[in-house]
């Protein structure tokens, strides 16, 4: 036997939630949460980081030697947890430092509460989702797929290990060079074309074109689409034949259709699977079985244990200060968007949770009265939720095809979820006091702004709805309007940046059909190195400043 065989992963008669993989998995989540909450707010996106997280997993257990594929799989999926809590605060929350810096000691325990309820309720309702939406659906999970293949070529510590330590030590300097030495500039700006009114330029961030690589040729295509659609068509031609007053009217009608088209395509998500289950009424009724059902090794209560966890989320609702009419109404909520996330991410690998806390948050305003603190707190459960729910789904799907039992996946998922609530919910004060203000260029944060402007009314109803009715009917027709939404929303330099690795995964895949996954490798290493650059320069201005 050869060396090479000799440290490959074994998946046979091995442990699969060992306290090593606890351990790893419960330190990886809380660097890869504070790493997320740095990217969420700089850049707007949130790749899914469970293939770099694989390939780290591996590389550890390997070196400590007697491993196997499932407590590689049990550590990713740990490592992994808290990621979405980052995203789901970053994309929902920043708004309250819109009017002015706040008080941690204060704010920090509704954050961490708002962060555990919406923990909790993704925990709870992807179990129950799991066995219809992998057993009987039989969803892809595209990112799933990809880690499992990860994990089965058993090489992290060859070729793609050097690839992945060498991509991520690249992008660091290149993060230290421009953020703390101030040597290189974060926007090339395309000033030529600002007398047409035409705002463009691309982020000099390393991550950008990574993300893009991960997301694949045809959502960056269509997110392209929808940028060049809004800057190079609607605003500046909207402002020459005097459609708009000016260049901030067209960008407020931009914005507003673009969010629109999101939520639509969310609300079409769910319309077409219900209307899919009324058609064969049989496997629904099986599917609301089976999602009642708890069945690894001894049989649970499972309506139970289930009340006692939205009892307990409900808790931390109420104790955030939500009210409990609104508490109760945004619970409700989650049940669907949970699901509406599921299916989202099961069919294309993307997460918007943001839209989805934006929906909750506009049904709940319909019915009880809040101020804009608290709507943007019931937000943050639901986006909190909704993005947990779509890497934990990821991580079901790995297991899957690897042989991982889901009771030893859910476990770990709560440890590190536990852990990364709690780095998040610290992390998030850091970053927007290093890099802030929020909304600026530093931090642009466009999720997070998108939804303080739907707080404010910031939008034209007339616009909003029609985007959504064009939403719900692109979905129909099979479009993925979703992406398209996003590209308009987005500044076209975020959108140009990530288009790039997008072609780039193009030219691999025509012309280096065998690189592929190794560029893959080389992309999660670049998102992980500016990442947790990002976030240890953040951290240390932050206690150098203290």
């Amino acid at each position: 036997m050869d060396q090479q065989n000799s440290t490959a992963p074994r998946n046979s008669g091995g442990k699969q939630l060992t306290l090593r993989a606890v351990v790893i998995g419960a330190l990886g989540s809380a660097i890869l949460t504070a790493s997320s909450m740095y990217v969420a707010l700089r850049m707007g996106a949130l790749p899914w980081p469970t293939v770099f997280a694989a390939i780290a997993s591996m590389t550890v257990l390997k070196l400590m030697g007697g491993t196997n594929l499932n407590e590689i799989n049990v550590t990713q999926t740990a490592m992994t947890a808290g990621a979405m809590i980052s995203g789901g605060l970053a994309f929902t929350l920043p708004g309250l430092w819109a009017v002015g810096t706040v008080d941690i000691s204060q704010l920090f325990m509704k954050i961490f509460l708002v962060a555990l309820a919406g923990l909790i309720l993704g925990l709870v309702l992807t179990w129950y989702w799991r066995p219809m939406l992998l057993e009987q659906q039989k969803l892809p999970f595209p990112v799933g797929i990809a880690t499992a293949e990860t994990i089965k070529a058993g090489d992290a510590g060859g070729m793609k290990g050097w690839l992945l330590g060498g991509s991520l030590l690249l992008a660091s300097l290149v993060t230290l060079i421009r953020d703390w030495f101030g040597k290189l500039p974060q926007l090339l700006t395309f000033s030529s074309l600002a007398p047409y009114n035409i705002q463009a330029g691309i982020m000099l961030w390393p991550m950008a074109p990574a993300i893009g690589y991960m997301i694949g040729t045809l959502y960056t295509a269509v997110l392209m689409a929808g940028a060049l659609a809004a800057f190079f068509l609607i605003i500046p031609l909207g402002v020459t034949f005097h459609v708009f007053a000016d260049a901030a009217a067209a960008e407020t009608f931009k914005n507003t259709l673009g969010l629109g088209l999101m939520v639509g395509s969310g609300l079409g998500v769910l319309a077409k699977f219900f209307l899919e289950r009324l058609n064969k009424p049989r496997n629904a009724a099986a599917s609301i079985f089976q999602m009642t059902q708890i069945k690894q090794g001894k049989k649970l209560d499972g309506f139970r244990v289930t009340a006692v966890l939205f009892l307990a989320a409900l808790g931390c609702c109420w104790a955030a200060g939500l009210g409990l009419a609104a508490s109760v109404l945004v619970i409700a909520g989650t049940v669907l968007t949970t699901l509406m996330a599921c299916l989202i991410t099961g069919q294309t690998g993307i997460d918007p949770m943001e839209i989805f806390g934006i929906i909750v948050m506009m049904g709940v305003g319909f019915l009880v009265k809040t101020d804009w603190q608290t709507a943007l707190m019931m937000a943050a459960v639901v986006a909190v939720a909704s993005g947990f729910a779509g890497d934990t789904m990821f991580d079901y799907k790995t297991g899957q095809v690897i042989g991982t039992d889901p009771k030893a996946q859910l476990i770990s998922q709560a440890i590190g979820g536990l852990l990364g609530t709690v780095v998040a919910s610290a992390t998030i004060f850091v970053v927007i006091g290093q890099f802030g203000p929020i909304f600026g260029e530093g931090l642009p944060a466009p999720q997070a702004a998108m939804v303080y402007s739907m707080v404010n009314h910031a939008f034209d109803p007339w616009v909003f709805w029609s985007g959504t009715a064009l939403g719900i009917l692109l979905v129909l027709l099979k479009v993925p309007s979703m992406t398209l939404g996003i590209g308009m929303y987005l500044p076209f330099s975020f959108s140009f940046a990530i288009f790039i690795g997008g072609a780039i995964r193009w030219v691999v895949g025509r012309f280096f059909p065998k690189q592929a996954d190794n560029g893959m490798v080389v992309a999660s290493g670049v998102f992980g190195g500016e990442s947790l650059t990002g976030v240890a320069i953040a951290f240390m201005s932050f206690f150098s400043s203290i």
